[in-house]
This record gives C-alpha cells, structure tokens and sequence, in this order.
C-alpha cells in the first residue's frame, strides 16, 4: 500500500458523499421550484395550470437532480478533510430525513 491510498479513498467517497448531498439538494430544488410555479406563475390557469406544471415536473425535477449532484460531486472531489466530514454529515442527515420521509409517506 502506498501513502496515497487514504488520501484517495478519502476524496472518492467526499465526491460519492458529494453526490449524494448533491443529488437531494437538487431534487429538493427541483420540487420547490415546480411548486412555485404551480402557486404562482400557474395559479389563475385553473385545470390547464396544474398539468402545465405536471409536465414541468417531469423535466425540471430531474435535471435539478442530475445539476445538484454533478455540482456536488465536483465540490467534494476538490475538497479536503473539511469537505469530507461535511458532505458525510449533510449526506448521513439527508438520507436520514429521507427515511423519515418515506416513513411519515408510508403510514
């Protein structure tokens, strides 16, 4: 084993951490930005707003997802210790939430 093998895994899993943290971020993003424009930009639209902002839905939400974790993945790639142990955290506490979530969705 050479010495570069912590300092590598570290910064793959801060990138995979990254990705992660990312990738939520986006998909938050991207649901937060559909309900604006269904509450605001499409509210007077009635019936025809609503499926105009479904079809929204189908494309802004994934692509704030793909954006939020390519970004994520760079930020983590590039970083240190710090951005180590904070993606890992954000990571932890986002997939916790999402558990939370899916718990509360589920019931």
């Amino acid at each position: 084993m050479s010495s570069e093998d912590p300092v590598l895994e570290r910064q793959t899993w801060a990138a995979r951490f990254g990705w992660i943290t990312g990738g939520s971020l986006g998909l938050v993003a991207g649901f937060a930005l559909t309900w604006l424009v269904e509450t605001r930009a499409l509210a007077d639209r009635g019936r025809a707003g609503i499926e105009l902002a479904a079809k929204l839905s189908g494309v802004a939400v994934p692509v704030c997802f793909v954006v939020g974790a390519l970004l994520g993945h760079a930020y983590g790639l590039r970083g240190g210790a710090l951005r180590y142990r904070l993606l890992g955290t954000a990571a932890g506490l986002g997939l916790a939430v999402l558990a939370w979530a899916l718990l509360v969705a589920i019931r």
